[in-house]
């Protein structure tokens, strides 16, 4: 374990698909309605090290949107909008009793 280069599996564990292109693509496209939050974590460190106690660490970043903005982009794609149902209905399911 000594000779284990811990940073670079780090490095590849934390790699994203977008990480390849050198940008993120449609994840920063603010006109899509993307939103980047960064994620802090806080991590426990021993009394004997050399900055013992908890210590905060940028974890890295959660790309979300409004599910409403989700909603209204398929709607608005009459491909998509084919596919929704805007009347409730029921599926009834034959059972096999033997």
């Amino acid at each position: 374990m000594r000779h284990t280069h811990w940073g670079k599996i780090d490095g590849i564990l934390g790699r994203n698909d977008f990480d390849e292109d050198g940008e993120a693509g449609e994840w920063m496209d603010e006109d899509a309605g993307w939103m980047r939050t960064p994620l802090h974590i806080s991590v426990p460190f021993n009394s004997q090290t050399i900055e013992p106690g908890p210590q905060d660490y940028l974890a890295g970043y959660l790309y979300h949107r409004s599910l409403v903005s989700v909603v209204r982009e398929k709607l608005a794609n009459t491909r998509d909008d084919e596919q929704f149902h805007y009347e409730p209905y029921e599926l009834f399911l034959a059972t096999h009793r033997n």
